[in-house]
């Protein structure tokens, strides 16, 4: 096998193994994690809605398993959207997905435990949620 031919080899070996996976991703983000009724729900954070106004920051996220349970991050932002009106959606949402208020910014759920952290610096909203073991 002369080094042209391996080197095609090598080429399309590597393709063949990252192409699947930038083929999913580029569909979730092209589809979104929508459901029929339009909800848009955090890319790691399957299960948590985006708040209408919010856009995901999908360089942000991070999801990280391990064998004690996952360690997810999701990041949204938004200029039009409050601070106290994203902890008033979250804290009504929430509850009805499951997830049960302990303190402030902060939610149980069986064995996870989900972080609320919303700042506002020079008029954007930004929100950072973190599911983790507790």
């Amino acid at each position: 096998m002369n080094l042209t031919m391996r080197f095609y080899i090598i080429i399309f070996t590597i393709l063949g193994l990252c192409m699947p996976g930038a083929i999913i991703r580029g569909q979730a983000q092209t589809l979104g994690a929508e459901n029929p009724h339009g909800t848009m729900f955090f890319y790691t954070l399957n299960d948590v809605p985006v708040m209408p106004g919010l856009r995901e920051l999908s360089d942000e996220a991070l999801h990280f398993d391990k064998p004690e349970g996952r360690i997810v991050a999701a990041t949204a932002i938004s200029e039009t959207v409050s601070p106290a009106a994203v902890r008033a959606f979250y804290a009504r949402v929430l509850p009805e997905l499951g997830w049960r208020p302990e303190g402030e910014g902060s939610f149980l759920r069986g064995s996870e435990r989900l972080r609320l952290n919303i700042q506002a610096a020079e008029g954007v909203s930004i929100i950072r949620l973190q599911a983790a073991p507790r």
